[in-house]
């Protein structure tokens, strides 16, 4: 090729590739800070959530304890209540006569 055409070639190569190269990085750079700004916001939204879900574990967490202290507490009630009835019928049917056998004759 010819010299003389070469150098204009390479002269508008370069003189509109810089401002391209530089719109192209502005790009690039601007896509990079979305991004990063994105992870920042997705982030403290999942971290919200995580301790959204912490205080909801720690509510359930309680409430099942308390069920389960209500529930122990009735069970003992009704062992309480059962043990008391056995021993009364027990009782009563200690105390009650039991009918003498009768013999004829003797």
């Amino acid at each position: 090729m010819n010299p003389a055409v070469i150098i204009p070639i390479f002269g508008i190569t370069f003189t509109m590739g810089i401002p391209l190269l530089a719109i192209w990085t502005s790009h690039q750079r601007k896509l990079a800070e979305i991004k990063a700004s994105g992870v920042q916001s997705n982030d403290n939204s999942l971290r919200s959530e995580v301790e959204a879900l912490r205080a909801e574990v720690a509510s359930l967490r309680d409430t099942t304890t308390k069920f389960d202290l209500s529930f122990d507490s009735q069970l003992t009630q009704l062992e309480t209540r059962l043990e008391r009835t056995e021993t009364n019928n027990l009782k009563r049917f200690q105390t009650e006569e039991t009918p003498q056998a009768q013999t004829l004759g003797r």
